[in-house]
């Protein structure tokens, strides 16, 4: 309330200052053409003081609007108010300002006391002066309507984009839970069909996946994180599935140093890499094959990620994935049309999944080790081994 209140006084007062110079200037240079100069401290202070009555009338004019706006359903009381208060005020203003003039022996306003004839004052005071003075009035009126529309279309396009901010993070939010049940749902099943056939390798997977969902609720709520967080999180998942294929899957890392830091939504990595073992690396017998390759192209983050199972007989076909389509639908609200997400066939069998997005570099945090060393496979994730066990491993 009270900045509010500075700010309009400022307003009010810059508004003025800036009359009161602009008509002394103009009637200093006229008094000079006219070869009757007039005392220009006299001048300026005079007209700084006529102006500055305005001002405190244009505050009072405000708390009249405020009072009785001119709204639609108001009108038959508003607006007699407001003319009778903008022939009224005028000459007032007016009369104020030369008597104070003639006290403080100011020669600009004591001259209109003065020398002007009664008739001509009064002719000044209800003929153009009454004009000038309407015109003062309801521009006032209008200064004001205008500054209350300005405050309050920025404030319903702040409501707006808060209310629009408000609506994303939830979209985002209600994506990102979406994919937790989606991979508890496969894992758990995966240990099913393992606890008949091999308990101790279902019993690792059991404390793989406790790991896993330890990261999940510890790491940031953010929707973007680094490249590196996504990558350490992308092991554990992928040590979960290490149990299940053994060394049937082999993954595959090339990221450089240019690009460990660059932000990338969080969980963005993951459900592309299960969408992959889902649909291309569990149908194999063996020899399936997953990279994912991170590079700085410019302005831009290029992420591949590629498999080298059956592909796909068209994009229709690719959207059965749940992890394909809110990947999509994520990136579409986070990014717009600044990213672009692609799928495409590889020559010779697999899947192409490719990520452009801004490249974003967020401050680089040392990370720990998240898993215990005992869950390390060589084979699957060398690089992201090295990546965890030594943050500095890439720099």
């Amino acid at each position: 309330m009270q900045f509010s209140r500075l700010k309009t006084f400022a307003i009010v007062f810059g508004g003025t200052t800036l009359l009161g110079l602009g008509f002394a200037s103009t009637a200093y240079f006229q008094s000079v053409v006219t070869g009757k100069p007039i005392d220009l401290f006299d001048l300026f202070a005079g007209e700084m003081f006529y102006y500055y009555i305005w001002g405190a009338v244009g505050l009072l004019i405000y708390q009249l609007i405020k009072w009785l706006p001119l709204a639609p359903s108001r009108l038959l009381v508003s607006v007699p108010v407001h003319l009778t208060a903008s022939v009224l005020l005028p000459p007032l203003v007016f009369m104020i300002a030369v008597s104070v003039g003639r006290m403080m022996h100011n020669q600009s306003l004591a001259v209109i006391a003065t020398e002007m004839p009664k008739e001509s004052r009064m002719f000044f005071l209800y003929g153009p002066g009454i004009v000038m003075g309407l015109m003062t009035y309801w521009g006032i009126v209008a200064g004001i309507y205008i500054y209350q529309f300005a405050a309050q279309f920025k404030t319903e396009r702040i409501k707006a984009a808060q209310l629009q901010s408000a609506l994303l993070q939830s979209e985002l939010a209600a994506l990102k839970m979406q994919l937790h049940p989606h991979f508890l749902f496969n894992t758990l099943h995966s240990i099913s069909s393992l606890l008949r056939d091999n308990p101790d390798a279902a019993d690792e997977m059991i404390s793989r996946l406790g790991d896993f969902l330890r990261l999940t609720l510890e790491g940031t709520p953010a929707q973007t994180q680094t490249l590196r967080s996504e990558l350490e999180f992308l092991r554990g998942y992928l040590a979960i599935e290490e149990i299940r294929f053994q060394d049937r899957l082999t993954f595959t890392l090339h990221a450089g140093p240019d690009v460990l830091d660059a932000a990338v939504p969080t969980l963005l990595l993951q459900p592309l890499v299960e969408n992959a073992v889902r649909y291309a690396v569990a149908p194999k017998p063996d020899n399936a094959v997953l990279h994912l390759r991170a590079a700085k192209h410019g302005a831009t983050l290029h992420l591949e990620l590629e498999d080298n199972g059956e592909g796909i007989a068209s994009l229709q076909t690719a959207k059965r994935g749940i992890g394909l389509t809110n990947t999509a639908a994520r990136l579409e609200k986070l990014y717009g049309n600044a990213a672009q997400f692609t799928l495409a066939n590889v020559k010779g069998g697999g899947l192409l999944v490719t990520i452009d997005l801004p490249l974003t570099l967020l401050p680089s945090v040392a990370s720990e080790p998240l898993l215990n060393d005992r869950i390390f496979n060589e084979r699957i994730t060398p690089e992201l081994a090295a990546l965890v066990t030594d943050p500095h491993a890439h720099r």
